[in-house]
């Protein structure tokens, strides 16, 4: 087998708008430059807007309803689920873990040292596993371990403590600088771990190496000297005329979401929190950069495919709203990056793209040591994509999106080339034509095969994923 290696980066809420790499004022330059040698997505969604069920599928390469998890929440995927880690330490990958994982429950008190074993027979030879940083307060690593050792770790407890005892409180979106050193802020730490790695790691054999950043997930608190680089005029000002959401069915849980946050967070307060978001993203850009830097010094630095997304986006005041799980654009759409071993300058790809079925490809491709182009060949076949988030799918083709209930029921839909802010529930407005219109009746007729579909088997697969609850 060629001698091959993949660093695979994974960001926790990076939106794909907030580093367009189509622009040439990108707020995250060093991405941008592996985009240039290879190809990127402008329209990549995720598989849920949480990041269980998203991260489930990944690994698993199957739907959140057929793993049975469609939302965050106190389950664990089996030791033996699908796994395309497996998959690559099968076929002779030396296969590294450094950061975010989330394949089973960080809800209550534990050690992640303790999950060593799940990790291990899904496929991972080495892992340095970090949780995120709200559940870092409830969550022992090697990381709150050197906390302890600076004297840090109880004061940066209570802090998490008091900002998320409840989920919309103030001291949630409160923007601070961290009472960490930099050295010990989580991403600053989990670049480091595998800078040296990278530095150390002898080239005789493949190797997969996935870094898994826990930002830009809030709570942000950036630090300096990253802190206070965007400023409130470097910022747009927040989407916020969702008029027709308030008209959505009760049952529908974008309106529940609405609801919950309205009249709750002011507009200052999120111009606030978008300079921090910007301010954070322009720290993992920067860690990036390291990553690549250490690459570049090595004597297989041209053996080496890199492939960079996230697992879902953050809505940041779009209608009012902060974090995830919903069906908008901020919460769905994220970035999909990859440079091959040999650079092949294209333009972006503008075709409606799967996550998950992208990362099922990428590793196919690898193991048969394909092409960057052979791999984006591959993406440009589909123009579709599904996410789904508890008893709702949304179903995107092209640039239309059309939400329903698992039971089928049409919630609403936005045509996005005429309406990229989301400000028109076209299926409200001209709900007895809409379907007349050749492409929407194609939407519809292919949503419809996939409702019955998941209406007709089995909800889940038993022994994928266990509810610990």
């Amino acid at each position: 087998m060629k001698q091959t290696n993949l660093l695979l980066i994974t960001f926790d809420q990076l939106r794909a708008d907030w580093c367009d790499l189509n622009s040439k004022s990108t707020n995250m330059p060093h991405v941008a430059k592996i985009a240039e040698e290879g190809w990127h997505a402008t329209y990549c969604y995720t598989s849920s807007p949480q990041c269980m069920p998203a991260r489930f599928s990944w690994l698993t390469g199957l739907e959140p309803s057929r793993i049975g998890v469609t939302s965050n929440g106190r389950y664990e995927l089996s030791n033996q689920s699908p796994s395309f880690v497996r998959d690559l330490r099968n076929s002779g990958w030396k296969t590294t873990l450094i950061g975010k994982a989330h394949f089973y429950s960080h809800l209550s008190s534990m050690d992640m040292r303790n999950k060593l074993n799940k990790l291990n027979e899904l496929g991972f030879s080495e892992v340095i596993e970090v949780a995120g940083p709200r559940a870092l307060r409830n969550v022992e690593c090697t990381l709150t371990d050197e906390w302890r050792a600076k004297n840090v770790y109880e004061k940066q407890k209570q802090d998490l403590d008091l900002r998320y005892r409840s989920h919309i409180e103030e001291n949630a979106w409160k923007v601070k600088t961290t009472l960490l050193p930099n050295e010990l802020y989580p991403d600053i730490w989990i670049a480091k771990k595998a800078e040296d790695m990278i530095r150390n790691k002898k080239d005789t054999e493949p190797w997969f190496l996935w870094v898994s950043f826990v930002g830009p997930h809030e709570p942000f608190d950036t630090p300096k000297p990253w802190k206070g680089i965007h400023k409130f005029g470097d910022i747009k000002e927040s989407k916020n005329n969702y008029d027709w959401i308030d008209r959505l069915d009760d049952q529908c849980l974008l309106k529940q979401k609405y609801n919950n946050w309205k009249g709750k967070i002011q507009d200052n307060d999120i111009l606030k929190l978008k300079c921090d978001y910007g301010d954070h993203i322009k720290l993992l850009d920067d860690q990036v950069g390291n990553l690549m830097r250490e690459i570049n010094q090595r004597s297989d630095k041209n053996s080496w495919n890199i492939a960079i997304t996230s697992d879902h986006g953050e809505i940041l005041g779009d209608g009012g709203m902060l974090y995830k799980g919903s069906f908008q654009e901020g919460a769905i759409r994220v970035p999909w990056v990859y440079r091959g071993i040999r650079p092949c300058k294209s333009e972006p790809m503008q075709k409606t793209l799967g996550l998950t079925k992208i990362m099922k490809l990428m590793v196919r491709n690898l193991i048969k040591n394909g092409s960057s182009k052979r791999l984006r060949k591959k993406a440009e076949r589909s123009d579709r994509a599904v996410v789904e988030f508890r008893d709702e799918i949304l179903f995107i083709r092209g640039n239309k999106k059309l939400a329903r209930k698992r039971s089928g029921k049409i919630l609403w839909a936005v045509e996005l080339e005429r309406d990229g802010s989301e400000k028109e529930n076209c299926y409200e407005k001209k709900q007895e034509e809409l379907f007349r219109k050749e492409e929407w009746l194609e939407i519809k007729e292919w949503s419809d095969k996939e409702v019955t579909k998941r209406r007709r088997r089995n909800w889940f697969i038993d022994g994928i994923a266990e509810s610990l609850n």
